[in-house]
Formats: C-alpha cells, sequence, structure tokens
C-alpha cells in the first residue's frame, strides 16, 4: 500500500482488509506433531520426557502431537493416550496401561514404578497389606483394578481408614467406596476406556521393567 499521509488509519485499515485473503474454514490446531515408537516398557520419549502407551501398543509406529499443555499419542486414527505435558527426565505414567500385565506378572507389583507414583497413601496401604497378606501379590493387583472402576482421589481418600480397619479385600474396599465417597459410587460413573488388548507373554518382562529416565 503506497504511504499516504492524509489517510487516516481507518481508511489505511480497509485498504488492506480488501487485499487480504479469507480465514480458514476451521479452527487453528496449535500443535506439533512428532513421530514416535513404542518401546518394549510401552513407553513413548518425546523431548527427553517418557510417556506410557497402552501395553499392547509396544513395538508400534505412534504420532505424538504436542500441544502448549498435554500431549496426546494416536496411532492411524485412535488416541491411545493422553498425558500433561512433562519435564525432561520425569516419566508420565498411568496405571491403566499396565494393570493387565501385572495381571499376568503379579510379583512386579513390589517394585512398579507405576505404582509407587500414585502416592504415599497407596504405599502406606501397600505395605500394610504385605505385613498382613504376605506374597499375595496377585490380590494386591485386584485392589490395583479398582483404579479403573472408581476416580483414583477417592479410592486414595478412603485407603488410611481401610487400612486402620485392616480392609485389605477388593470387595470390602469396595464397599468402602460405595458407603464414604457416595459421589464414586460405580453406577454414576462414566463408561471406562476401550479394552485394552494384551501384547505377547514374551513382552511381559521388559514391560515391567522399571522405568528410567
Amino acid at each position: 500500500m503506497p504511504r499516504r499521509h492524509d489517510a487516516t488509519i481507518g481508511e489505511g485499515w480497509d485498504h488492506e482488509r480488501a487485499a487480504g485473503a479469507s480465514l480458514p474454514g476451521r479452527a487453528f490446531r496449535p500443535v506439533t506433531w512428532w513421530p514416535v515408537r513404542a518401546t518394549s516398557q510401552a513407553i513413548v520419549r518425546h523431548r527427553r520426557v517418557p510417556y506410557s502407551v497402552p501395553a499392547s501398543r509396544v513395538g508400534q509406529k505412534l504420532r505424538l502431537a504436542a500441544y502448549w499443555d498435554h500431549v496426546e499419542i494416536w496411532d492411524a486414527q485412535t488416541c491411545v493416550a493422553t498425558h500433561p505435558l512433562g519435564v525432561a527426565g520425569q516419566p508420565q505414567l498411568q496405571l491403566d496401561h499396565y494393570l493387565d500385565v501385572l495381571r499376568v506378572k503379579p510379583g512386579a507389583v513390589r517394585n512398579a514404578r507405576v505404582v509407587r507414583d500414585l502416592g504415599p497413601l497407596l504405599r502406606a496401604y501397600q505395605d500394610a497389606f504385605f505385613q498382613t497378606n504376605p506374597r499375595a501379590y496377585g490380590a494386591f493387583v485386584e485392589v490395583l483394578f479398582l483404579f479403573r472402576r472408581f476416580p483414583a482421589e477417592h479410592i486414595l481418600a478412603i485407603l488410611p481408614r481401610a487400612q486402620a480397619d485392616r480392609c485389605f479385600t477388593v470387595e470390602a474396599l469396595t464397599t468402602y467406596l460405595t458407603q464414604h465417597t457416595p459421589a464414586a459410587r460405580e453406577s454414576e460413573l462414566p463408561a471406562p476406556g476401550p479394552a485394552v488388548v494384551q501384547p505377547m507373554p514374551a513382552l511381559y518382562e521388559e514391560l515391567l521393567r522399571e522405568v528410567s529416565p
């Protein structure tokens, strides 16, 4: 546009707007896409941050969508995992991605990082559980499956009382959840996500090794 000292700002804007292109027909997604591959530990890495994916995705090529505050991990058509945007060296792990593997190899539950990362309330309950039921690894894994049925914050909230009452069965914990946290009643929760297909047994040992940064 030629410089015109006698034109107002509004007149100049009208001239530029007439020559401008139309806005796109769909909203702009502020995201960058990255190719990733799921390791034998059901992990993909982006900018030195490990993110977990369902165990059934081991070895698969996936795509990671990086937003300003979270990441999404996709196969060709489906979002298979979502995590908050992580900090380098601090793994972002979801228990649900490993539950089916732990059911097959329950002994790994004692040292699984994904279990420890759920916090001190669960660690204290886990210690008390195994003091009462040494080597009852499979039974504790079934307790962890409650995280597929109830919100994590509701489960963690009732653990101190359940521990004090020596409540160490899935049935008893379910009763605590429905009686003491009415909002957590299973019938009121949304349906869980898609079922996770278990990987081949040969992958279990690698999957259950502790994730290192």
